[in-house]
């Protein structure tokens, strides 16, 4: 199935999914969600943006957050598509406008996986949070630590290559 067929089964999906939201309960959708892995690369993006559904029409609460945090780690595995990984990260934005989770030591967790999905695949969020804020700066330093490392290897004939040199090489 080519991103094209995704992409309409994603789309008819969440036409869908709306209707069949009010049915589901927290259980069930942790059910659904514990599932996913087990589905096929054309089921799994239709699960996932149905899920995302089912989750963003529950009560607000930590439950609801847990749920789309849960969808969080899991919508970036195999290839989705952006349209899947936006509903999912539109679910998270909502649940974290609801039910905002306060700073202890760092940026919560919640915030940072909302902030990836932003950062490394390019979806749209428009929450306002100082939180979001925060974790999207932190992977904006720690990409850039990454970026400074430098080292340098022998290998088994003697040769030494530095990581700065190979810079713009596939390495």
């Amino acid at each position: 199935m080519n991103w094209m067929q995704r992409a309409i089964y994603v789309a008819i999906s969440a036409c869908v999914a709306p209707s069949l939201c009010a049915q589901a309960t927290g259980p069930e959708i942790l059910s659904g969600i514990k599932t996913l892995r087990s589905l096929s690369a054309e089921q799994r993006p239709i699960e996932t943006v149905k899920l995302a559904h089912e989750v963003d029409a529950l009560p607000a609460g930590e439950q609801k957050l847990e749920l789309a945090d849960d969808l969080c780690q899991l919508v970036t595995e195999g290839d989705q598509g952006k349209a899947t990984i936006q509903s999912v990260a539109d679910t998270m934005a909502h649940a974290l406008t609801e039910t905002p989770v306060p700073a202890k030591d760092g940026v919560p967790e919640p915030y940072v996986a909302l902030a990836r999905l932003a950062r490394y695949e390019h979806v749209s969020v428009t929450l306002k949070d100082p939180q979001y804020r925060k974790a999207g700066q932190m992977l904006a330093r720690n990409d850039a630590e990454v970026a400074k490392a430098n080292f340098t290897l022998t290998d088994l004939h003697g040769k030494t290559y530095t990581l700065s040199a190979l810079r713009g090489k596939v390495v």
